[in-house]
C-alpha cells in the first residue's frame, strides 16, 4: 500500500506500508529543511536505516539497532 501527500508544513511525503498496514518506508523533507530524508522500518515499526542531508548539503546514511544505538556515515566536509 502506498500513501502520497503532504506533512503539516506542506512538504511532500511518501509512505509505503506492508500488507498488514505496517509502515516500512517513509520519504519526504527533513524537519530542519536541509533536504530529503528516507527512513526504513523493521517489522516492529522501529526505524533502523536513515538517509538524509546535513546542514552543509552533504549526505548521511545511518544504521541503528532496535534500541536506537548505531552509527552514521557522513561525507567529509
Amino acid at each position: 500500500l502506498i500513501s502520497a501527500g503532504a506533512d503539516k508544513k506542506g512538504h511532500g511525503q511518501f509512505l509505503l506500508f506492508s500488507g498488514n498496514e505496517r509502515m516500512v518506508l517513509s520519504a519526504g523533507v527533513d524537519a530542519a529543511g536541509n533536504g530529503g530524508i528516507v527512513d526504513l522500518f523493521n517489522r516492529a515499526g522501529q526505524g533502523v536505516v536513515q538517509m538524509s542531508c546535513d546542514n552543509q548539503g552533504s549526505g548521511m546514511v545511518g544504521t541503528y539497532d532496535p534500541k536506537g544505538a548505531g552509527r552514521a556515515l557522513k561525507a567529509k566536509p
